[in-house]
Parts: C-alpha cells; structure tokens; sequence
C-alpha cells in the first residue's frame, strides 16, 4: 500500500530467540526508538525509514544513532544506514543489519532483530 505514514515511538527490547512471544522479550532500559517510516512501493511491501536510537540512561545517556533507508520489508537481507549521531557518536557511521524475527500479517505486528555497526569518534 503507498501512502502509508506511521510514527513511531517505542522501546527497543532484547531477547534470546522466537521460542515463545510469551515473555520472551524484556524491555532494554537504556534506548528507545523514534522517528518515522512511510511505505515506498506498489509492488512490494517496503518503507523508507527515518529514526533515531536515543539512548536513556546508562554510559552511553543522551547519545543517539541516525538511521536512514530502505526496508523492503519481506526480503531476507535488509540494511540500513547510520548517518550520524550526537553525543557520545558524534559523526557516527555504519550499518544496521535487520532481520524479520517473526511477523504477524493479520495484525502487522513485528518482531525485528537489528545487527549494528557503527565507527565513531
């Protein structure tokens, strides 16, 4: 579907595999996801996605990691890129690395791993 624009605000969770949804995932209480994604495409289910990691508390509190790109959501390999930053990774470059984990077409509900390397100053 094109024309598609969602917020988001969420918090990034951790995990040991998709054995189970029931309390598999706890809540990592140092970084939050937010920004925007809007889908891109008639053929595919893809979405450019725009957000920042925001880092809450901890060593690395009040840094954060832009991240930019497409996601053509359904395929195997994705990767986006890291831009930028502020705070500890000002001027950060690299990649995310993501991985559908598990997805639910009836409710859009997503569960997605997010490999990440980065080089900073």
């Amino acid at each position: 579907m094109l024309c598609t624009i969602v917020l988001i605000a969420l918090p990034v969770v951790h995990g040991n595999g998709p054995k189970e949804m029931k309390n598999l995932f706890e809540i990592a209480p140092h970084m939050d996801q937010k920004g925007v994604f809007g889908s891109t495409s008639l053929e595919e289910l893809a979405y450019h996605m725009t957000f920042n990691l925001v880092f809450t508390n901890g060593e690395y509190s009040g840094s954060t990691l832009s991240v930019i790109g497409r996601n053509p959501f359904l395929n195997e390999y994705r990767e986006l890129a890291i831009v930028g930053g502020y705070g500890v990774f000002r001027l950060a470059r690299g990649i995310a690395q993501l991985n559908t984990v598990i997805f639910n077409s009836t409710t859009g509900d997503a569960i997605v791993e997010y490999n990440v390397m980065i080089l900073h100053y």
